[in-house]
């Protein structure tokens, strides 16, 4: 539920993979300050549960790998994995 109210997912579809098939952007805009606050409270909830949750795994530990300066394309790839929370 943290990870899904934090990243405003209440009226988005789900997805039942978390994987994001897209490229990255040439040039990925930085995210603002409270995006960024956003991002690494959503990524640090993602990793504590995919110590439960192996479907998540692989992408809460790219998003972990962004902490340090997070873009929207980190952000796009962040909610598209978690969209798998809410089925």
């Amino acid at each position: 539920d943290n990870v899904v109210r934090l990243l405003a997912l209440g009226n988005e579809n789900i997805s039942h993979t978390p994987h994001v098939t897209q490229k990255q952007p040439k040039d990925p805009k930085t995210l603002s300050p409270d995006g960024i606050e956003s991002f690494r409270s959503a990524a640090c909830t993602a990793m504590y549960m995919s110590s439960d949750r192996a479907d998540i795994q692989l992408e809460s530990n790219r998003a972990a790998s962004h902490l340090r300066a997070p873009n929207d394309w980190d952000m796009q790839c962040l909610v598209k994995s978690m969209k798998v929370l809410k089925q």
